[in-house]
This record gives structure tokens, sequence and C-alpha cells, in this order.
């Protein structure tokens, strides 16, 4: 094969790429591992036409161009996978020739190529983290650990990918963040959520892709258990910032009671018990309900998603979250729902939504369970209101 690659040189750039492309498709579908650096190396010479941009290449702004090109970066994203050593430095130093040659593909591939590279990174932290533990001997024999690992993530996520694709980054901030909360390096759990905070307050503009990314950063945080107080009562408030700071009410309502989950973490165990309040919580429940009532559209709705919120609340024995509470969210539903127009798709489902709910917690108040909380609750009374 040596003589191989200057022979590719003497072929057109669409030539040598659709080359690239059977190769790549090749190699995926022999499934054979690209174990070493020589390997890699080599490799990754014969599919350059696919890695990063040709001298001799045409600009072709078609959509079917496009395409081809988005199934090229996908398929080179499926032999990333195939770059795998049993030994865990071997395969840090296999990642980091990756990212030398992805780093080079210009912002239009590293969308494609970047992430399966961080989750690759990240498999390998929880691979050194097991190797770590399972025998003394191991934290001499392994030379690269977790810290380092991590700072390669962070190395790859804060360069030109968060000022190019901060949607995705935000979610790759979140799962670094986890991983690391989950091998109990609370400091590199924070700073990638520093960084998660940041991709979102600079660079992400829309409100629709704001309300997203401030839902999964609340969901992330509410699953993360190893942080002190201090960083965990910071990150808090500043998803309660964030959540109240957006522009649309409805988007508003709906973060502000997605956040009050975090003063009642339910995945925590007894870290989580520690930080519940259920004061904090139900002045976000109110602060939510303000803002659905604000709103101009989808007012119902907001009001029955903040009931179910309630509901899971009272489920899980929140003192403030009381029967008569959950009595008052429903009569205040009954007197909205003349507003709603039926005839609508949102509204048919919103009714559909609002009766099911209904359903649920006739159900639990009928289920013969003596322990219920449900079983307080006059559903026939506060449906009947209006």
């Amino acid at each position: 094969l040596k003589n191989y690659y200057p022979l590719m040189e003497f072929m057109g750039f669409e030539d040598r790429r659709d080359l690239a492309v059977q190769m790549c498709r090749a190699v995926v579908d022999a499934g054979e591992p690209l174990d070493t650096v020589e390997k890699v190396t080599t490799f990754f010479k014969f599919i350059e036409p696919s890695l990063k941009d040709q001298k001799d290449a045409k600009t072709n702004v078609s959509a079917a161009s496009k395409m081809k090109f988005i199934r090229e970066q996908e398929l080179v994203a499926r032999v990333f996978h195939l770059v795998h050593s049993d030994d865990t430095d071997t395969q840090y130093e296999l990642f980091l020739k990756v990212r030398n040659v992805f780093g080079k593909g210009g912002t239009h591939r590293i969308k494609y190529t970047i992430p399966p590279l961080v989750f690759g990174a990240l498999d390998l932290v929880q691979r050194v983290a097991k190797r770590l533990l399972s025998s003394e001997d191991a934290k001499s024999q392994v030379k690269w650990k977790p810290k380092k690992l991590f700072v390669f993530i962070h190395q790859i996520l804060v360069s030109a990918y968060t000022n190019h694709y901060p949607e995705t980054a935000v979610r790759l901030f979140l799962k670094a963040a986890a991983v690391a909360d989950s091998v109990k390096m609370e400091s590199i759990a924070y700073e990638f959520m520093v960084q998660c905070f940041i991709a979102f307050e600079d660079e992400i503009s829309d409100s629709r892709a704001q309300s997203r990314a401030i839902a999964l950063i609340t969901a992330a945080l509410e699953r993360m258990s190893n942080f002190g107080e201090e960083n965990w009562e910071t990150l808090v408030g500043k998803c309660v910032q964030h959540s109240s700071k957006l522009l649309k009410q409805e988007d508003k309502a709906r973060a502000l009671v997605d956040s009050a989950h975090l003063f009642w973490p339910s995945s925590q165990g007894e870290e989580g018990k520690a930080r519940r309040n259920d004061r904090k919580l139900l002045k976000l429940v109110q602060r939510a309900l303000k803002a659905a009532n604000e709103s101009m559209k989808e007012q119902v709705e907001l009001f029955v998603v903040i009931l179910n919120k309630c509901l899971f609340f009272f489920e899980k024995e929140v003192p403030t979250i009381t029967v008569k509470y959950v009595q008052g969210l429903i009569c205040l539903i009954q007197q909205h729902l003349p507003n709603l127009d039926v005839d609508m798709p949102e509204g048919a489902q919103t009714q559909a939504y609002y009766n099911n709910t209904v359903k649920y917690i006739k159900a639990k108040k009928d289920s013969g369970n003596s322990d219920s909380p449900y079983l307080g609750l006059d559903i026939d009374s506060a449906t009947s209101s209006s």
C-alpha cells in the first residue's frame, strides 16, 4: 500500500473523495479495529479528501452536494468508533492523533466529527477510573489519569466548536460534567457546568434554543450528587436565574416549574434529601403559575403542565404541595377551560391532556390503597366547578 497514496495524487478531487468514501465503508463493514497509531495515521492519510479541504476541490452549494457531504462525514464518524485499543494509555494516544486530524477539518466538518471524539474520550475516562479501582498497582501502571483526559475534552470543546455549535456544546459539557460527577471529581464537574453556562449566555440567542438548553441543564443538574453545598447552590441559582429571564412567558413558566425539581431532588439518595427545600419549591411553582397566567397563548396547557408537576411533588410528599393546593389548581384549570378552543388541534390536545390527568387522579383515589395521598382529594367537586 505504500505506493497507493502517491498514485491517488494523480486522481481528481471527486475521484479521490469517492475512493476515500469507499475505503471508509469497507473498513466499517469489516469492523477491524484501528488499534495502533501507525494504522490510524496510514488510514487517515488515504481518506484525507474526507477529512480536510483540498486545494483542487470546487465549491458546490447544491442540496445534493450538501447531502453527500453529510453522509460522508457521518461515515467518518463511524470509522472513528473503530479507533480502539484495550490498553487505556494507547487509546488516549490514538485519540490525540485523531484530534489533530479532525481539528484541521474546518468548522463544517467538526459538527460531525467532534461529538463522537468527546463521547469516546468520556468512555475512556470511565475505563481508566474502573482500572484505577481494580488494583493498588494500577495507579503506577496507568500513565494517563482521568484528570488529563478531562483536560483533553475541555480543550476540544472550548475551542472553535462552542462558538459554531453552542447547542451541541451545551449537551457535551453536560455529559462531561455528569461523567466527572460519577467519578467524584467535583472541581472538574463544576468547571464543565461553568463552561455550559458560559456557552448558554454568550452563544445562544434564539429563544427556543435557550428554552431547550435550560431544560437540559436543569435535568442534568438534578441527577448530579457529588457537588458540595456552595457549588450546588451556585449552579442551582444560575438555573433559576436563567429560567426566569427567558423571553417568552410560556417558556419561562415551563423552565421555572422544571427548576423546582432542584429543590426536591429525587435521584440523589441521602445527599439529595439534605438539599430539599419545600418553601423555595413552592415559590418557584407560584412564579411559574404567574408566568403562565400572563401568557397570551398555551395558558391552559401550561396550567395542566404545572398541575402534573405538582402531582409528582404531591406523591413525593413535599409538605407545601398539599391536597388543598392540588385541588385549587384543578379549580383554576376548570375556570379557564371555556377559553380553550377544542376545534383547533392544540386545544384538542390540551383537553385530552387534562382529561387523562383527571383520569389518573381518579384512578389513584379509587385504587384501594389506604395510604394513598389522593384519598383526601375531592376530584368530583373540583372538576364540577366552573
